[in-house]
């Protein structure tokens, strides 16, 4: 895969245009039963990291999701940290099944059931589920 990069001294040396965000599909969402339960959060964030691991074949230590604006872009990034120390990046396809538990996730978040998807980070593990605005 070229979207790998080797983590060393000269990594944060890196700009963004230095990384090739391929598109990936999540596919192992299922059906949204009951939208208000607050395991969708850790199965949303399983099924990403799932998919990371499957592609790369590599255990992955830390995700980071970048979620987008919905004014200037739709596209979901991914960074994962492997196991080897290599970073691996990618591009969330948004599919309505994607699109939708994203959009439950983010909300479900929220006291406002109708506050709009803002711009965030998601830092994502076995062990860790947080999230914080972009801006």
């Amino acid at each position: 895969m070229n979207n790998s990069i080797q983590y060393s001294e000269d990594f944060k040396l890196l700009k963004w245009n230095n990384f090739n965000f391929e598109p990936i599909e999540i596919n192992t969402l299922s059906i949204l039963e009951d939208p208000k339960h607050y395991k969708n959060s850790f199965t949303f964030r399983d099924a990403i990291i799932d998919a990371i691991e499957t592609r790369s074949g590599k255990k992955t230590f830390k995700l980071s999701l970048i979620t987008p604006d919905y004014k200037s872009s739709k596209k979901f990034y991914g960074i994962g940290f492997l196991e080897d120390r290599t970073v691996e990046t990618f591009e969330i396809e948004n599919t309505p099944i994607f699109e939708e538990w994203f959009i439950n996730i983010q909300r479900f978040k929220s006291d406002d059931a109708t506050k709009k998807c803002v711009p965030s980070i998601y830092n994502f593990s076995t062990s860790l589920y947080s999230s914080q605005p972009r801006f």
